[in-house]
């Protein structure tokens, strides 16, 4: 039998992964950019706004997919499991006892019809995958279009390409390192689900007169799980690399500076698509934990089906007696994370 510390752990993953993509959306619905008489300004701020209104609506229906498709789908299928026990251990202890004829068809209907659940989980989570599926695609193409608007404007800085590209290096770098961290919290275990703590690194490139800043991007951090340390490491690392480009910008004009790091504006959209690839990677090893629960069931089934011995029907007890307290934990887990409260902290990286 599947290990169940497996399955919940992997069930866990995923909803790390999936709190991970809602910080994003947050963090992208806090970017901002000082207004601007340059001519590009409208054309980027439009595609902002484009992006901004994408993860508003993923944010809002993004966890109640997961639910639906997810956590709600292995819950029914731990309560199908509690609420049949005593027939089910009862018809085993009529078979053990020898009463075969009139017991084992009602057995084995009984058993297919907690079968089906299961080999549905993976069904509802392809159901889930393709709403995330739709989100990245149009998530991609907001980011190219920033891409390509951002591009465009910077080479027109012809006196200052040198340090412009000097920065937009120390931008994917800083990037990078922000993601390994994003990853190993979303890969954490979490011994108890005590809530869910979403953390919005409120970043400001360019400070600007009366404490404004010419350039904010928000990077969202979210998990069921405990990340202190990873959450320092991530706040460090963006002190660091905002000390290494404010080092970048000193010999840039003033007119030029917010230009300098337009690229920090796609950071948190680049985030939100690589937060959906961690969905999907975490939810496809659930999906071949689901496959071999229904491929055990199928197989008690059919021994049982061709049984000639009472050793068969004893086996099939001890099996299905685990495999309602694997349910039970797993149905326990689910409820938890849907229950779990959840509480949002800024920190603001000057």
């Amino acid at each position: 039998m599947a290990n169940d510390n497996k399955i919940i752990q992997q069930i866990n993953q995923s909803a790390n992964a999936m709190q991970m993509l809602n910080a994003s959306c947050q963090g992208i619905v806090e970017v901002y950019i000082q207004p601007s008489q340059s001519s590009w300004y409208a054309l980027l701020e439009t595609e902002l706004v484009t992006a901004q209104r994408l993860v508003r609506a993923w944010r809002i229906s993004g966890s109640l997919y997961f639910n639906q498709y997810v956590l709600n789908t292995s819950i029914a299928c731990g309560q199908n499991f509690t609420n049949n026990e005593d027939i089910i251990n009862h018809y085993f202890d009529l078979l053990i006892a020898g009463e075969e004829d009139s017991v084992k068809p009602k057995l084995l209907n009984l058993l297919q019809q907690l079968a089906t659940p299961i080999v549905q989980l993976n069904s509802s989570i392809n159901e889930y995958e393709s709403n995330l599926r739709d989100f990245a695609i149009k998530m991609q193409a907001a980011r190219d279009a920033m891409a390509k608007t951002v591009k465009e404007i910077q080479a027109e800085e012809a006196t200052y390409q040198s340090q412009i590209a000097a920065i937009n290096n120390k931008i994917i770098d800083l990037q990078k390192q922000i993601q390994t961290d994003r990853e190993a919290i979303a890969k954490a275990k979490s011994a108890e689900t005590t809530g869910i703590i979403e953390t919005i690194f409120g970043i400001i490139f360019v400070p600007f007169t009366g404490g404004l800043s010419l350039i904010l991007a928000g990077i969202g951090v979210g998990s069921i799980a405990e990340a202190e340390a990873q959450i320092s490491s991530i706040q460090a690392s963006i002190n660091n690399y905002q000390d290494k480009i404010q080092q970048d910008m000193a010999t840039i004009s003033d007119d030029t500076r917010q230009i300098a790091v337009l690229q920090t504006l796609i950071m948190p959209v680049v985030t939100a698509i690589q937060d959906a690839d961690l969905i999907s990677s975490a939810l496809d090893g659930l999906k071949v934990l689901w496959q071999e629960q229904a491929d055990e069931l199928q197989n008690i089934a059919d021994k049982i089906e061709k049984a000639e011995t009472t050793q068969y029907y004893v086996v099939g007890k001890a099996w299905f007696t685990a495999a309602c307290a694997q349910w039970k934990a797993i149905h326990l887990n689910a409820e938890a994370i849907k229950e779990a409260p959840l509480r949002i902290v800024h920190i603001s990286c000057p």
